[in-house]
């Protein structure tokens, strides 16, 4: 038995499959009776539109994935596919592939959306960001390792990473109730004039910034309570490691 010389144990162990295949599929789905949107990406980021005018979701997927080859790439893309379920008023959206097969292979599914204003919508990535705008119906936003950026006028909300930064700007004429968390990152929250709801932000590492008169508010060094509109609905805001501002 011949004995690898030092250079090649070197190379064989920083092998890495720098080799990328990718592909778009594009698709409409009509939104007659669609009630809620849910997408699903591992590995990824979500990005969702509202818009006031649209009858139908527009979808934009990119699919990618890597190789020790170009010719290996090419070939792991078809284990690549794009998983589309519509359940009673429900479109689920959300990327498949055989994960054994392409373990630390980077599978990836890049999702952008155009959807009606007043669907609900329920976004996830575990390695990936999450962008959410012009959307009117409850918004449930989750990433992992990941930002969370969201504009919408919507009564409930519900928005978390471990590993990320959270920046959302909400409206809505009257109650309000959520939850928005991140492990670690800075939390900033801007709330409408519209809005009822009660406050209670905390950080267990970092400061709280009040950027706008409170009502009837208690701030201390790692927590704020307050009061926006006549406080009828309930919003929770916490972060371990990290900043929170509201304004």
């Amino acid at each position: 038995m011949h004995a690898l010389s030092l250079p090649a144990l070197l190379l064989a162990g920083c092998a890495y499959p720098s080799f990328v295949s990718s592909k778009v599929i594009e698709l409409t789905i009509p939104a007659a009776d669609l009630t809620a949107v849910s997408c699903v990406s591992h590995n990824g980021d979500v990005t969702v539109h509202g818009d006031p005018a649209a009858t139908e979701v527009a979808l934009r997927a990119e699919l990618s994935v890597r190789g020790y080859s170009q010719g290996e790439a090419d070939a792991n893309l078809h284990l690549l596919s794009l998983g589309k379920e519509l359940d009673n008023g429900t479109l689920k959206v959300y990327g498949k592939y055989d994960q054994l097969a392409l373990n630390n292979l980077s599978p990836c599914f890049t999702f952008t959306l155009k959807v009606p204003q007043q669907v609900a919508v329920s976004l996830v990535s575990h390695n990936g960001d999450i962008h959410a705008n012009g959307t009117r119906g409850p918004v449930a936003l989750e990433s992992h390792n990941g930002d969370i950026v969201a504009d919408a006028a919507t009564s409930q909300v519900k928005a978390g990473t471990h590993n990320g930064a959270v920046r959302i700007d909400l409206a809505n004429e009257g109650r309000l109730d959520g939850e928005i968390v991140s492990h670690n990152g800075d939390i900033v929250v801007s709330l409408a004039d519209g809005i009822s709801t009660s406050v209670h932000a905390s950080t267990h590492n970092g400061k709280i910034t009040p950027g706008r008169q409170l009502r009837d508010a208690t701030i201390k060094k790692h927590s704020l309570r307050c009061r926006i509109g006549d406080g009828a609905g309930s919003l929770t805001i916490t972060t371990h490691n990290g900043d929170v501002r509201l304004r």
